[in-house]
């Protein structure tokens, strides 16, 4: 449960998303984000970002996700 997110009830669920670099990264990575499902679509959302606009422009790009 998330409280005040905007346009969704406080009883709404949220499934927060981790995303970490590779263990052996040279500047590891972790990145925090709430999304409304658990869904692949929602992981997938990570992949889509532009490394132009990417404030992490040194990492790879994920292909595949881990269960």
């Amino acid at each position: 449960q998330v409280l005040k997110e905007n346009g969704r009830n406080a009883q709404d669920k949220s499934y927060m998303w981790v995303y970490r670099s590779a263990e052996d990264s040279e500047q590891p990575v972790v990145l925090f984000e709430y999304q409304p499902g658990r869904g692949q679509q929602y992981a997938s959302v990570l992949t889509h970002i532009s490394r132009r606009r990417s404030p992490l422009p040194s990492l790879p790009a994920v292909s595949r996700l881990a269960r």
